[in-house]
């Protein structure tokens, strides 16, 4: 009797190819925004969320380039504001999650861009055994876990946050500042803005020359001096302004 036996592969380690790279950091990536979104309430994420999943659909499909090029174009978005937003909390000692939340992003964001930029250089074709795969997935996990350790370590010994008499308080959430206009008297002011959405904003008032950059869960101080009279500030980021992030610095 003649038996048949088939010889099975002893890897006990899956081949990996870029695609599957860049969904699974795609995925982790998509995860992360929509916990941040239920955590921040930040519609513009959904935008973002929404984006990302279309090009994740897409990439699902044999061979859709499509669908890296979509992932990609997202994930550099993402890496472009987290990755200012993970380095600028951490010098400045910012909470816990305003370092891990960024930090993270900018990890899955900035590998996904790696992934589908190899991806579409391959034209699709489905590239085993690629040794800079493991060496991306692995680098990838390894800033990760710094990621994670920086977000932890700046807390050590970092400076209880409180106001000072007479400065202003302005917070941002879901893309629109807490007041319309700002009061005070001329000379000296100061101002501290929070940031409790995922991407950065700016505190802009032209006539004072005045540019303030805000990442996400930041909190940022500013002192100038301006002398009465009406001072315009909005956020530069483009279309913000459109959407109603824009007030009145009133000086009397």
């Amino acid at each position: 009797m003649l038996v048949t036996v088939r010889q099975r592969s002893t890897s006990l380690v899956p081949v990996r190819t870029w695609r599957q790279l860049l969904k699974t950091a795609g995925t982790g990536e998509l995860l992360v925004l929509l916990v941040a979104w239920l955590a921040l309430r930040d519609n513009e994420v959904l935008v973002v969320v929404g984006a990302l999943a279309f090009g994740l659909v897409l990439l699902g499909r044999r061979g859709a380039v499509p669908g890296a090029i979509g992932v990609g174009a997202v994930s550099f978005v993402v890496a472009g504001f987290m990755l200012h937003a993970s380095v600028s909390n951490m010098l400045h000692r910012e909470q816990v999650l305003a370092v891990l939340i960024p930090g993270v992003l900018a990890v899955l964001s900035c590998t996904a861009v790696i992934a589908a930029g190899a991806e579409v250089a391959s034209r699709g074709r489905d590239w085993r055994n690629v040794p800079m795969v493991a060496v991306t997935r692995r680098a990838a996990l390894v800033v990760l876990a710094l990621a994670i350790a920086a977000g932890f370590a700046v807390q050590i010994g970092a400076p209880a946050r409180r106001a000072y008499p007479g400065e202003l308080a302005l917070q941002i959430r879901n893309s629109a500042y807490s007041v319309a206009t700002l009061r005070t008297h001329p000379g000296h002011i100061s101002v501290a803005i929070t940031n409790r959405d995922l991407f950065w904003h700016t505190l802009t008032i032209p006539a004072l020359g005045l540019d303030l950059v805000v990442p996400t869960g930041g909190e940022r101080r500013v002192s100038f001096s301006a002398a009465a009279g009406r001072y315009s500030y909005v956020c530069r980021i483009p279309g913000h302004a459109a959407l109603g992030m824009r007030g009145t610095l009133i000086v009397h």
